[in-house]
């Protein structure tokens, strides 16, 4: 990685402080303000990483990282700020840092085309990174939803999903995939928003008070702490 001239570098905002590439940027960076900013549902989760003696001793000798044994994303490098939707639910595993600071960031949701503004109400469901990530259950109930929904819908896939999409373009409407979901947070006929256990659900609250948030649940998801979060944010819970 090429040398930076730091010294010019006021903040530096990182979202995976375990991710490889953060830590060769953190190798090259020495001045200004570290900044964390949320890792989709990682911070308000309790999961705790384990990293491998041989993925520690790799690290070390091949890329000159230190890694913990233990890692918690957002608390493996001391950061001077701690951006979050909802601060108040961040994982007690962060909260019990000193030097982070929880500040609600500021954002600007504007629509740049009219192209869906002839509908008048749509709702969204949302495909996952992985099929496989979830319970067969989970799954066909998210299938079966689709297939009874008779108003009218876009399925919009995970930026990095490996999910086949030719049989859901033959049967779908889809939205672009390099659009983000929160670019149509701003559309006011956007009714409902389908999905699996997801930090989509958590941001499409921020901006949106009053959409319907239905997510797909399974009480042996390994994430049970996202479900009583979800649910606080009035989030509604279809257990299968």
């Amino acid at each position: 990685m090429k040398k930076l001239d730091d010294k010019v570098i006021e903040q530096t905002f990182l979202f995976n402080d375990d991710f490889i590439f953060t830590r060769k940027i953190l190798s090259v960076i020495q001045h200004g303000d570290l900044i964390y900013i949320e890792d989709g549902s990682a911070a308000y989760s309790s999961a705790v990483f384990v990293n491998s003696y041989l993925k520690i001793m790799l690290y070390r000798l091949f890329l000159g990282i230190k890694i913990n044994r233990i890692s918690i994303l957002g608390k493996n490098i001391k950061f001077d700020a701690c951006y979050s939707l909802f601060p108040q639910l961040i994982s007690h595993h962060c909260k019990d840092d000193r030097y982070l600071q929880y500040r609600r960031g500021e954002y600007n949701l504007s629509v740049k085309t009219n192209k869906y503004v002839y509908i008048k109400s749509f709702s969204i469901y949302l495909l996952p990174q992985s099929f496989d990530l979830y319970s067969k259950n989970m799954v066909e109930k998210f299938l079966n939803l689709l297939e009874s929904d008779n108003g009218k819908f876009f399925i919009k896939k995970h930026p990095r999903s490996s999910i086949d999409m030719t049989n859901f373009h033959l049967k779908y409407n889809i939205f672009p995939s390099e659009h983000p979901l929160e670019y149509y947070f701003s559309f006011p006929q956007l009714s409902k928003i389908v999905a699996f256990p997801s930090s989509s659900l958590i941001s499409a609250r921020y901006f949106t008070k009053g959409l319907d948030l239905v997510c797909i649940g399974d009480l042996d998801y390994r994430e049970k702490k996202l479900y009583k979060i979800l649910e606080s944010l009035d989030v509604k819970i279809i257990f299968v």
